[in-house]
């Protein structure tokens, strides 16, 4: 007999239950403000992450996409360079690489198939190749 409930990952209703006065005060005051990006919350924000971080600056963003990008930027990676990534890497990773003008990314499986993917980026378009792995002449 299997009583057991599922252990949720995230329970983002409870969470939300918990914080709803705090959330919803916050959210009717930045309407109200009018000021969706920026101003002196931001400023606020910027300040605790960089703070609790132990650096003197921190950037608030509005997605990982654009924090990936600005972090090749802030590296210097650019046109023309490469960037590998996970072939199980959510899409937003080769968002920020064609952000950042990249050109070229690959991605290799780390399973033993030795499956690769091949993205090439341009300004004008982006395709994307999975080849499989090379069979040995003993297969």
């Amino acid at each position: 007999m299997n009583d057991s409930a599922p252990i949720r990952y995230v329970d983002m209703a409870a969470q939300f239950a918990e914080q709803r006065d705090e959330i919803m005060t916050r959210i009717e005051a930045v309407l109200a403000e009018g000021k969706l990006v920026g101003g002196p919350d931001i400023e606020v924000l910027e300040q605790e992450i960089a703070d609790f971080c132990g650096v003197s600056h921190a950037v608030a963003l509005n997605s990982g996409t654009d924090a990936l990008a600005l972090g090749m930027v802030a590296l210097g990676i650019g046109k023309g360079d490469e960037v590998i990534l996970p072939p199980n890497s959510f899409i937003a990773s080769a968002a920020a690489v064609a952000a950042s003008a990249l050109t070229e990314m690959k991605a290799r499986a780390p399973s033993p198939s030795g499956s690769a993917m091949r993205v090439r980026l341009s300004s004008t378009n982006c395709r994307l190749e999975l080849r499989p792995a090379a069979r040995s002449a003993a297969s």
